[in-house]
């Protein structure tokens, strides 16, 4: 859920694959708990086929949808194919530049959505630039990103960045997002949770700590051997 700044309502960031839209239903009543401090235990291969399984952990009552196969955290948020970061070092926190067999379920709601996915592919290492704050720019949309705390997980690097964007239109209104991506990766994939809030209201179940538990739960559903 975007603030619109101004008289007239800006047109949606996010733009997707063509074709017709995925199927949505409404999520159970069951909702993600707050993070504990426990890693995930270090068992069993990355399956990215149980992405699925993890249904019950998406708010209640949001509207469910596949997410398109060649998407990731950055485009999520707004930020299209061509978009740069300022380091451009930076842009290797979001994943593969260009995600490909991303698997994964987003979840719509009054609040806002967030993005639960697995991207296959080796992931770049940490950048060696100064990454403390960053700029990430695609056409009239800026953010300023910087990271935050994420949950331990045992055998997985994780990462964690939060940002405010902004996107100018043509009437001179702004649209306003808060961003908060979090990624483990390992087994060559990438984990990442991305939700996008208005910063201008509550979050509503979408908080940092349910973000934070849902990255670990979705490492543990994929891990696990049955």
């Amino acid at each position: 859920m975007r603030t619109v700044l101004g008289v007239a309502v800006a047109a949606g960031l996010l733009t997707g694959c063509g074709g017709p839209a995925p199927a949505t239903d409404t999520a159970p009543a069951e909702s993600g708990t707050a993070v504990t401090d426990r890693a995930v235990p270090a068992t069993g291969r990355l399956d990215p086929t149980r992405i699925k399984r993890l249904r019950a952990a998406l708010p209640a009552g949001y509207e469910i949808a596949d997410v398109p196969g060649d998407t990731g955290p950055a485009a999520f948020a707004g930020f299209g194919p061509g978009w740069t970061a300022d380091p451009a070092v930076c842009a290797t926190l979001l994943g593969p530049s260009a995600p490909v067999g991303t698997r994964g379920l987003s979840a719509s709601g009054a609040d806002g959505t967030v993005y639960l996915t697995v991207t296959l592919g080796d992931v770049a290492p940490p950048p060696v630039g100064d990454c403390g704050s960053w700029t990430m720019t695609y056409r009239h949309t800026t953010a300023l990103a910087h990271p935050v705390p994420a949950p331990p997980i045992e055998g997985a690097r994780t990462a964690g960045l939060a940002a405010e964007s902004v996107t100018a239109v043509e009437s001179g209104t702004r649209t306003l997002s808060r961003l908060r991506i979090l990624t483990a990766a390992l087994d060559g994939q990438l984990v990442a949770v991305t939700t996008i809030t208005d910063p201008q209201q509550p979050p509503g179940p979408l908080t940092d700590e349910y973000t934070a538990r849902l990255l670990v739960d979705a490492v543990s559903e994929l891990r696990r051997v049955h």
